[in-house]
């Protein structure tokens, strides 16, 4: 009796443990009926208290896709063998659940075995991994379609790694497509579709939007989502279910894909083979993706822009230098001309202006004394304006000479320049009762007849604008410039002369700029222009200084060695 009453209540303790479980404890007989289902078993399998599955076939209750594995692990385990596996239930109302088995056979009265198994309920674990499954898909898609993108891939490379990382993280049960928002905002292009048939994206590409457009062409429309669960029987496919139907797809969900001013871009769709609506992991999923997709596609179109942009300043430059080369042409031609005027000009025009003054020169000595003030007032003026005339003819030569010669370097004595252009000028210093002071002056290299012409035409200019009554004084003095690169001399002229007014100190060097009167003073106002010239070609600097009256201070700086060809091209170029 004590014995009994002992092992009653073992049994009642057991059967409260196993009730108590939170796993699920069940017994299947080799035929597949359940003998035995605790609480938590019934929970799992959706049954109300009132409802016992006890009597029932198991096999109901594995999820169609799992079931013919159950049954052939059930049958191994009732033959002998403990397992444990993973499969899906679908509930008395439907849910289904992904369970973990532990399952080891249990010996009957009659010799064979049943199925004792304790399962766990792990869809909360499944539904976790297959979240943190997708996130990574979907970080790496992102990722490897901004790296494309910055690495210049085509857009289509691109977009076909957005539309397949959407493709994947559903575990490919569905197909993802992109198009394009034309230039014109009324059609739609293909931008990536790998998984839908080639001759369904040959048929959508181009087409126009609108709505009743399907839900691609409706949602660049609207700029709204479209959901489309049966593509069959939907208004909106009504123009395009037997294409949709003819390749498979039962239900569409578009959304558009926004730019940055939220204007549409293009739409991302999701296809379905059967008649559903989207899982809400799916269209996470899109709106990640649909935002890096409108990344990229802006910046393509942004790119495409700058290119366009790009090309009609490259067209523009081109016309412009197209432009200045005929300018140059041009320019060319004219210097020609001008250096063959300036040969006309030393042979034709230089003649008959001798020939005015050599027969005025004849009248005034044979019929001078003849004539009366006034005709002796005239032939003076003719005589004068013929000199000026020369003048000028000779300024205007040499000026074109200058710009077309090519430059004969050698050693220059400035010391013997100066001896010989005193020597030139010797009439006029002894005219002027000038004193010219002249230090020390140092050998450099240039052109002899430039460098000549260059100092002549200071010392000209000295002795020429004097103040009236005031003997001109030039000092003449040369100061060491000594850089890190090149050794040069400043060479420094100073008169005691009518000078001029310092905010004209470029403007004389102008071509045929005068500042006095030709009456008073004659030239060509060629001189200080032939000066600077002169003095550019020999890579130095030129500058005045002065006071109205207190007369003028040019400063001229030349290398002592000028530079090799190659090198001054470079430093004509830089200039």
């Amino acid at each position: 009796m004590e014995v009994q009453q002992l092992l009653d209540t073992n049994e009642a303790r057991l059967k409260a443990v196993i009730e108590a479980t939170p796993e699920c404890i069940k017994i299947v007989g080799p035929d597949g009926l359940v003998q035995f289902m605790n609480k938590a078993g019934l929970c799992m399998v959706e049954a109300t208290e009132g409802q016992s599955v006890e009597g029932a076939c198991v096999f109901d209750l594995i999820a169609p896709d799992h079931r013919a594995t159950w049954i052939e692990n059930h049958n191994r385990v009732c033959q002998g063998e403990s397992i444990n596996w993973e499969f899906d239930i679908i509930g008395l109302r439907g849910s289904r659940r992904h369970m973990e088995t532990h399952a080891v056979p249990l010996r009957n009265s009659d010799g064979t075995y049943s199925q004792l198994a304790v399962t766990h309920d792990i869809t909360a674990k499944k539904v976790a991994e297959r979240a943190l499954k997708r996130n990574e898909i979907i970080l790496k898609g992102q990722k490897y379609a901004l790296e494309q993108a910055v690495h210049g891939y085509p857009l289509r490379e691109v977009l076909e790694t957005i539309v397949r990382t959407v493709e994947e993280q559903s575990e490919r049960q569905l197909f993802a497509s992109i198009l394009l928002m034309a230039k014109d905002g009324k059609h739609l292009l293909l931008g990536a579709s790998p998984s839908l048939p080639q001759t369904y994206n040959d048929a959508v590409d181009g087409g126009e939007i609108g709505p009743l457009a399907g839900s691609c062409g409706t949602a660049a429309f609207t700029g709204e989502e479209i959901l489309v669960e049966d593509i069959a029987n939907n208004p909106l496919w009504a123009n395009y279910k037997d294409l949709a139907l003819s390749h498979g797809l039962r239900a569409c969900w578009s959304t558009p894909i926004l730019s940055s001013q939220r204007t549409p871009l293009a739409t991302f769709s999701l296809y379905y083979p059967t008649e559903q609506m989207p899982a809400a992991e799916d269209r996470q999923a899109v709106e990640l993706m649909a935002r890096t997709a409108g990344i990229v596609i802006e910046w393509y179109k942004d790119v495409a822009e700058r290119k366009a942009l790009m090309a009609q300043l490259e067209t523009r430059v081109s016309e412009r230098t197209d432009e200045l080369n005929n300018v140059n042409a041009a320019l060319q031609s004219s210097n020609d001309t001008l250096e063959q005027f300036a040969h006309v000009a030393s042979h034709d025009l230089k003649e008959p202006v001798r020939k005015i003054k050599i027969f005025t020169s004849r009248l005034q000595d044979e019929a001078g004394e003849q004539l009366n003030d006034k005709g002796k007032t005239y032939l003076h003026k003719i005589l004068s304006s013929a000199e000026r005339m020369s003048t000028m003819i000779e300024g205007v030569l040499n000026y074109s000479v200058q710009n077309g010669s090519q430059q004969i370097n050698e050693k220059v004595d400035l010391n013997t320049t100066i001896t010989e252009i005193r020597n030139d000028l010797e009439v006029l210093i002894q005219q002027k009762q000038a004193d010219i002071t002249v230090d020390p002056l140092p050998v450099i290299e240039g052109d002899r007849i430039l460098i000549h012409q260059l100092f002549y035409n200071l010392l000209n200019n000295s002795l020429k604008f004097t103040r009236d009554g005031v003997p001109p004084k030039i000092v003449i003095r040369a100061v060491p410039v000594l850089p890190d690169d090149v050794a040069s001399y400043d060479i420094i002229v100073t008169d005691n002369g009518i000078g001029f007014d310092q905010e004209q100190s470029e403007k004389i060097f102008e071509t045929f700029t005068r500042l006095n009167s030709k009456d008073k003073y004659d030239g060509t106002g060629l001189g200080l222009s032939l000066c600077r010239k002169i003095v550019q070609r020999h890579h130095g600097t030129i500058t005045a200084t002065s006071e109205y009256g207190e007369g003028a201070t040019f400063s001229i700086t030349l290398p002592v060695l000028q530079p090799a060809p190659d090198v001054a091209q470079e430093h004509k170029l830089n200039a």
